[in-house]
């Protein structure tokens, strides 16, 4: 059974049209600690009969990492420097109150240097190939960089930095939680051990949370352009960044499929088939500039 998970691990959700689907099709969209139980089912109807839905991955199936990286395309080698990481958690850390006060270049330009690090923490130290490239895609952070490029250049724009809050808050805490010594008169207060322990445990849920957030940006950047708010530029560059974020970061599909589901469900009985023209429209839209599967 080891074998057969290992092939279930291989296989490519992301670039699997049935897959998708069935996914998108799904009603009410499960939440995301529950696309795990639907890949598992769908999996076994589709491609493997005798695979084992309940299966738990044993400690042994570590043993044959190397064979399934070979299988899964480029891996990651995180490159880990605490001096480094120190670095990228002041610049989150500096990005809260710069949004506030400073010139919003200097934020943009925290924003991107806390995010490379990050990138390169996570994927290994920056390479300019194809392989590297494709690694540093599926990144979180990664979009970060091309979302906060995308964003209008305003102080009046401070909606804006709403995703980058949630993402940096989280990895601040994540953060804070490794380091006891950090700031030992304030880690050591229940309330502030709460939130750090409430942040952490709900980081998936701010994570979709964030993508959430980037979908309705993308349309608050198109009416704001009948106001001055936004440009022409600022839609074109948002819609790049949804389309392509939707093809490589998982959780933004499920995010999409959430918000698509949320659109028709709350629409009047009258309003239905408009709604539904709609999120149709959107999907279209979404695939002109995405990646070709």
């Amino acid at each position: 059974m080891a074998e057969a998970f290992a092939k279930y691990k291989a296989f490519d959700f992301q670039n699997s049209k049935e897959w998708q689907k069935y996914y998108d099709d799904l009603l009410p969209v499960p939440q995301y600690n529950q696309v795990e139980k639907f890949k598992r089912k769908w999996y076994k109807k589709n491609i493997d009969p005798s695979f084992d839905v309940e299966y738990k991955e044993s400690e042994n199936a570590s043993n044959n990492g190397a064979g399934q990286q070979q299988a899964q395309g480029p891996q990651a080698t995180p490159y880990k420097n605490p001096k480094l990481y120190l670095i990228e958690n002041i610049l989150k850390g500096l990005v809260f109150p710069g949004s506030l006060f400073l010139n919003p270049w200097i934020v943009k330009i925290m924003i991107i240097l806390a995010s490379v690090l990050a990138v390169i923490r996570n994927k290994g130290m920056i390479k300019f190939n194809t392989q590297y490239l494709i690694l540093a895609v599926s990144s979180e952070f990664f979009h970060n960089i091309i979302f906060t490029l995308a964003m209008p250049h305003s102080r009046n724009s401070f909606v804006f930095y709403l995703p980058i809050y949630i993402q940096f808050l989280s990895g601040l805490c994540e953060y804070i939680s490794t380091q006891p010594n950090l700031i030992p008169s304030v880690q050591s207060n229940p309330g502030f051990k709460n939130a750090i322990a409430f942040v952490k445990a709900n980081r998936n849920y701010l994570i979709n949370a964030k993508n959430k957030v980037e979908i309705y940006l993308f349309f608050y950047t198109i009416f704001g352009a009948f106001f001055g708010v936004t440009s022409i530029l600022n839609i074109l560059l948002m819609f790049q960044f949804i389309s392509v974020k939707d093809k490589t970061i998982a959780s933004m599909r499920q995010a999409q499929s959430e918000f698509k589901y949320s659109i028709v469900n709350v629409a009047p009985g009258p309003l239905k088939p408009t709604a539904q023209k709609f999120v149709q429209l959107y999907e279209k839209l979404l695939n002109i500039m995405a990646p070709k599967q």
